[in-house]
Order: C-alpha cells, then structure tokens, then sequence
C-alpha cells in the first residue's frame, strides 16, 4: 500500500494588498496580495515571489520562465496558457482555477498540493516533483516524460492521457485515480496502481510486452 501523505498547508503573514500590478524581470514580490487582478500577457522571468497570495487572477499567455515560488497560495487563477518553464516551486498550495496549458518542463515543485483545478494539458517534461499531491483534479494530457517523481499523488483525479517515457518514479500513487490512457508503460516502476486499474491496463501490458493473448477454447462434451 502507498503511504498517505501529510495534507500540505501555507500560513501566509499579513499581505499587503495590490490593487495594480506590472510584472517585471527578476523582480521580488514579498508578502503581497493579489486579488482579481489581469496580469494577461506579462512577462516577468526569474521573478521571486515569496509568501504571497493570487487568488481570482487572469493570466493568459503570461510568461514566469525560471520564476521561484515559496510558501505562496494561488487560488483560483484563470489562462489559456501560463509559461513556468524551469521555474522552483516550494510550499506551494493550488487550488480550483481552470488553466488551459501550464508549462512547468525542467521546473523543480517539492512540497505542492493541487486541488480541485482544471488543466487541459500539464506539461511537466523533465520536471522534478517531490512530495506533490493533486486532489480532485481534472487533468487532460499530462506530459511527464523524462521526469522525476518521487511521493507524488493523484487522488480522486480524473486523467484522460497520461505520458511517462523515460520517467523515474519513486512511490507515485495512481491507485486512487481515474485513469482513461497511459502511454509510457515501461516507466511504471515505482508506481502504485489499484487491481482494478492492472485489469483494465493488461491488453495495454500485453501489447507492450509483445504478448499474443488467445480466445482459450473449451474442450466439447
């Protein structure tokens, strides 16, 4: 059985609140609140932002490549697309929002917890991931090909494709979630799938191991 893991919780300080706000490179946001805020289009590489709160934002097509995110709470934020490409999350707790395409490839996220949100396509290529949770998540295409995984969740999750060639997994824990298609199955070690799920996944296994699986016939009379 896979080990559950301890619900990850954020206590922010008193924010200071943002009514506007222009995103800038290298930049450091320290205890600030973001509330209902466009923040659509910016770009703010290797921006830092520590110990602070989004909640109700819209970033469509904003760009945080590199970017750092430390004992932050984003809830309910909204985009077609968000570049966080070889950003560090730490302490992160995300809840709700629906986000088109989040692109957070060759990023580092430890001690992260997704809840409730949408995500069309989660592209996290190459990405280490250690001690992350997501909760009730609906999740369309999730790339995490080359990737590292080590106690990561999806409980309650509904996943439609899921690509694991060439991922390293250490205690990955599918078993509780609604998966549609794995491509990748040679990186499964590691994992923690239910019976259920081994039943629906053996032509998949089959198929990938080269086995040719016949019709037994029962022998007449």
């Amino acid at each position: 059985m896979a080990k559950r893991q301890t619900e990850l919780e954020v206590s922010l300080p008193e924010l200071t609140v943002v009514t506007d706000l222009e995103l800038a490179a290298e930049d450091t946001y320290d205890a600030l609140e973001l509330r209902d805020l466009d923040l659509s289009g910016q770009s703010a590489p290797r921006s830092r932002f520590i110990e602070c709160g989004l909640y109700d934002c819209l970033l469509d097509d904003t760009i945080l490549r590199g970017a750092r995110l430390s004992e932050c709470i984003l809830d309910g934020l909204r985009a077609t697309a968000i570049d966080l490409a070889g950003s560090s999350w730490s302490g992160v707790v995300a809840t709700g929002g629906r986000i088109g395409a989040l692109s957070v490839h060759g990023g580092t996220l430890d001690r992260v917890r997704v809840s409730g949100a949408k995500i069309d396509f989660l592209n996290a290529r190459g990405a280490r991931l250690s001690d992350v949770q997501f909760e009730g998540c609906r999740l369309g295409e999730v790339h995490l090909g080359e990737a590292e995984l080590s106690r990561v969740s999806f409980v309650d999750c509904q996943i439609e494709q899921l690509e694991l060639s060439g991922a390293r997994l250490d205690e990955v824990d599918l078993s509780r979630a609604q998966l549609h298609f794995i491509e990748g199955l040679g990186s499964l070690a590691g994992a923690v799938i239910s019976d259920e799920q081994l039943t629906d996944l053996a032509p998949a296994f089959a198929e990938h191991l080269k086995i040719r699986v016949v019709e037994r016939r029962r022998p007449v009379g």
